[in-house]
């Protein structure tokens, strides 16, 4: 059994550096930039403590799967096997304005991946606009 001190958490931390910025700097600064910016930082905080774990490798393997399905097609077989993401930029980057089955076909397969990688980024990163907008959350 261990006598020290139980460590306080990072959200802990985290939430006592908000606090003290909400309740002690932001009330006694004048300058606007200055506000600004720390309310910015309340906002970073919060999201930093109240955010998930990092997805980049589930995401990667998503892009995998969808590239593999794609292996065949022409505009992503020179390119894969390779680096998930830059491969799946290059080929959507290829294919967005394209007409034909290849670049239809890719668009069909990548588009749904990505937006619910975009669906999911936002939902987390959302409560991040209110502080850019000068917005000082409760909590």
């Amino acid at each position: 059994m261990s006598t020290e001190p139980a460590r306080p958490s990072d959200t802990s931390i985290l939430a006592a550096a908000g606090q003290s910025l909400r309740t002690v700097v932001l009330p006694n600064l004048v300058d606007d930039h200055a506000r600004a910016t720390v309310i910015h930082l309340v906002g970073l905080l919060r999201y930093l403590a109240e955010r998930g774990p990092g997805r980049d490798d589930l995401r990667r393997v998503q892009l995998a799967a969808g590239l593999e399905l794609l292996a065949g097609n022409p505009l992503v077989a020179p390119l894969w096997p390779g680096e998930p993401f830059a491969v799946a930029g290059a080929v959507l980057a290829a294919a967005v304005r394209g007409v034909d089955p290849a670049a239809s076909e890719v668009r069909a397969v990548l588009r749904p991946i990505l937006v619910a990688h975009l669906d999911d980024e936002l939902g987390e990163t959302t409560p991040l606009i209110a502080s850019f907008r000068g917005q000082v959350a409760d909590g």
